[in-house]
């Protein structure tokens, strides 16, 4: 796939999320599953994919501070996601692109009872050259050590800290990337080390917001339905 038609394919995807938000939109008050987008996108970028899956599930996003310390989020995060698996009485699945892969893979870190699937899209779980370039936002943090920005660095101590403590065994992990992701860089750092409960499914044609378009969401949904992790090995393309 040529730069001219990844780019082709983000400006695409632009187009359609903002006709995605024209649309009315409820999130769950209970959901079952629950999304959580990229570095500074917001949960409006999940508009699209919210509206299709709404149709089987009942879909909710959440938004979060984007420049804030990681493990401070996960935190604040859990306490919203245990309120709501203690009222349904069952877990859910998080499905984040990008950053929000991240937060929703500490947290099933930290809760694992809550969460049944993480489904990752184009998540830098090795760090990402691309967030070098969002580094003047970092100096405007003030944490400045530990902003989100540097800690997507590859090799960074959260990231290597995040690998460290494995996938719990019963959660089901997914990892949706690309080879024509231009912001995850290099597009392996999306891979996901292999266990038995990991998959990572390796598409092509789609930029790094193209995860979020029409394009996957029948990736996604799919994904959501199998009921073992042995037969997502059967998505690959």
């Amino acid at each position: 796939m040529t730069f001219l038609r990844a780019l082709s394919e983000e400006i695409a995807t632009l187009e359609e999320l903002a006709n995605a938000k024209k649309k009315s939109y409820l999130d769950a008050e209970l959901p079952e599953v629950l999304l959580l987008p990229g570095y500074f996108l917001g949960k409006g970028s999940l508009h699209g994919l919210a509206l299709h899956l709404q149709h089987s599930y009942d879909v909710a996003r959440i938004e979060y501070p984007s420049l804030q310390d990681l493990e401070k989020t996960t935190l604040q995060l859990l306490e919203e996601i245990k309120a709501v698996t203690d009222l349904r009485g069952e877990a859910i699945s998080l499905v984040g692109h990008s950053m929000g892969g991240l937060l929703a893979t500490r947290i099933a870190q930290e809760y694992p009872s809550a969460v049944k699937k993480v489904i990752a899209l184009g998540t830098p779980f090795h760090g990402t050259y691309g967030a070098y370039t969002q580094y003047p936002f970092h100096l405007l943090s003030q944490e400045l050590s530990e902003s989100s920005i540097r800690q997507m660095f590859p090799k960074s101590k959260f990231l290597e800290a995040l690998l460290g403590r494995g996938f719990p065994e019963n959660v089901q992990f997914v990892s949706i990337y690309s080879s024509d992701d231009i912001v995850v860089m290099p597009w392996r750092s999306s891979e996901l080390p292999e266990r038995q409960n990991t998959r990572n499914i390796l598409l092509s044609d789609v930029g790094h917001l193209g995860l979020l378009g029409k394009k996957c969401y029948g990736v996604v949904d799919s994904v959501l339905k199998v009921a073992a992790i042995a037969n997502v090995q059967n998505l690959n393309r």
